[in-house]
């Protein structure tokens, strides 16, 4: 998140000659229905005599354009003051809905429009060049989903074109774009043409290959809550945590369950009734993690995949969990 607003600060020096001083503001989400802090995570800054709050999309299953409408009017409505999305990718015909819209947006270095104020709506801007090695420090939710795929997944060895991937992990092109640049600059894959295709390479053994990206891998929880299930309608939800290592190793399990779903998927999960957010865990409420991606994208059962599953844990301190981290990767089949 720290890399996507230094990219917004860079853009509004490239487009304007002036560099704003961003600051978090937790706070303007307090005022705010609960899905947006699962979606959005909240910037200000003073920028040409304006004062602007900067929602960033926190994950890469972005809301429809009509709903983001929604949660500008809402936002603007709520707080009082001018409010624009930040977004690292964006389709035009996804742009095209929102200048419908009137929504304010930037995308960093391709394009911004904040209405009445500073329009850069270009083609193709290209951002700067990082300095030092040009390596990544993290891959992002999307790639991370996509490596995980392709060391789990059987049908995922052969070479896959991006328009494949995209379309077996349910990205648009752009985010497929993206995540083949993310994987090339960690040297976790090449990128090759076969025909028209273009074709995501990873010339290694999948263990070599989980070995070279752990340093590029972060855990896929966003974020814990308890919540009530308010409806009768399956949740996308799998067991994750303690309860998923357990049924997976030797580790006793406590008793308390701890489901998963993507943060979108929680967010609308809120905002359509069928979650309620509690402060305190009680005996009908679940624990529910909020992920960087869909866990059922990578899962063959009832828990979360392994890969996702020690990602998330191995933080951990307890040398149980250690232990249990330990026999769940020699389970894996690589």
């Amino acid at each position: 998140m720290k890399d996507t607003v230094q990219s917004l600060a860079r853009y509004f020096e490239t487009v304007a000659g002036v560099i704003p001083q961003l600051r978090p503001a937790p706070d303007a989400l307090q005022g705010l229905p609960v899905y947006f802090g699962s979606l959005y995570e909240a910037w200000e800054g003073d920028f040409l005599d304006r004062h602007y709050l900067f929602l960033v999309s926190k994950g890469e299953e972005r809301s429809t354009p009509a709903e983001i409408a929604g949660h500008h009017r809402v936002a603007a409505r709520e707080l009082g003051r001018p409010v624009a999305f930040v977004f690292m990718g964006m389709e035009s015909f996804e742009r095209q809905r929102l200048l419908q819209h009137r929504v304010p947006f930037v995308v960093p270095h391709r394009q911004m429009y904040l209405p009445e104020f500073l329009v850069d709506l270009r083609e193709g801007t290209v951002p700067p060049r990082q300095q030092g090695t040009g390596r990544i420090a993290y891959l992002s939710g999307a790639s991370q989903s996509l490596l995980l795929y392709y060391l789990q997944k059987p049908n995922a060895t052969e070479p896959c074109s991006l328009r494949e991937w995209a379309s077996l992990l349910n990205y648009s092109a752009m985010t497929a774009t993206r995540i083949a640049t993310e994987l090339a600059e960690a040297r976790l894959c090449g990128i090759g043409q076969k025909g028209h295709k273009t074709i995501l390479d990873f010339n290694h053994d999948c263990h070599a290959l989980w070995q070279k990206a752990l340093p590029f891998l972060r855990t896929p929880v966003l974020g814990r809550t308890h919540v009530q299930a308010l409806g009768k309608d399956r949740l996308p939800w799998l067991q994750s945590g303690l309860p998923a290592l357990s049924s997976h190793t030797m580790l006793a399990d406590d008793g308390h369950a701890v489901l998963a779903m993507s943060a979108s998927q929680y967010a609308f999960a809120l905002a359509e009734g069928r979650l309620k957010e509690v402060r305190y865990q009680d005996d009908d409420t679940i624990r529910v993690e909020k992920w960087r991606y869909r866990p059922e994208i990578l899962s063959d059962g009832p828990t979360v995949d392994r890969l996702s599953l020690y990602l998330s844990l191995r933080e951990e301190h307890d040398e149980r969990i250690q232990s249990a981290l330990k026999e769940l990767m020699e389970g894996v089949r690589w």
